[in-house]
């Protein structure tokens, strides 16, 4: 009787001791869990003022249609980090290269910048969540090569911008996905054209058009790692 005594004492300590460590374990983990996660992420954007066109023909020389560029469009693409403070409130910072660029038989037109990005936010539920940050874009250049007529290269100064952001959280994918809307102006800063010949000049600044209107919505993608 005391040998079966001993065994169920042992066998009581024993699962005792384990429930214990697994506690142990699963408080170990939260606490060690890390507040940053890393991503990268692609996105689309659509907006602002039309920079130039291009038209395009088929091979019979009919018309099959034109593409423009904007000054908000096309494709955003980087990498961030997120900081969790707490289950309602993190912020995240973006790295990224904004561009559109199109080409044809006789032209090609690209516009291209680099953007830096704080945005906080605040999580509404598991799934979405909500942030108003600023948003940096740095070298905005505008190049149009219209091939033995003209070539141009717009520069403008770097600008600032609220963004305004809605994401939307899928567990199962490591990501979440990202609803956008910039409300961004570029001021010109210079430009140089080569005409037909060789002959080049530079406009100054106060002769050359006003603000340009670079305002996008976009959506992007973001994996999470």
């Amino acid at each position: 009787m005391e040998l079966t005594n001993m065994k169920y004492t042992l066998s009581a300590l024993s699962l005792a001791a384990l429930f214990s460590f697994n506690a142990t374990a699963e408080q170990s983990e939260q606490v060690t869990e890390s507040p940053f996660k890393f991503s990268v992420f692609a996105g689309i954007t659509d907006g602002g003022d039309k920079l130039a066109s291009i038209s395009y023909e088929d091979d019979k020389g009919k018309d099959a249609g034109s593409e423009n560029i904007k000054a908000g469009d096309f494709l955003n693409i980087g990498a961030g980090v997120e900081y969790t403070f707490n289950k309602a409130w993190s912020v995240q910072s973006n790295v990224g290269y904004f561009f559109d660029t199109d080409s044809a038989d006789n032209a090609d037109i690209e516009i291209t910048r680099y953007v830096l990005e704080a945005v906080p936010y605040y999580h509404i539920n598991e799934k979405f969540k909500f942030g108003i940050g600023l948003t940096l874009h740095l070298n905005p250049e505008f190049e149009f090569d219209y091939t033995n007529i003209v070539t141009s290269k717009t520069e403008y100064d770097n600008a600032a911008a609220a963004v305004f952001s809605l994401g939307y959280k899928v567990e199962h994918m490591n990501s979440w996905f990202e609803l956008r809307y910039v409300p961004m102006d570029y001021t010109i800063k210079s430009q140089k054209v080569t005409q037909l010949l060789g002959q080049r000049m530079s406009l100054p600044a106060e002769v050359l058009d006003k603000d340009v209107d670079a305002s996008h919505i976009g959506i992007s993608w973001h994996y999470q790692f």
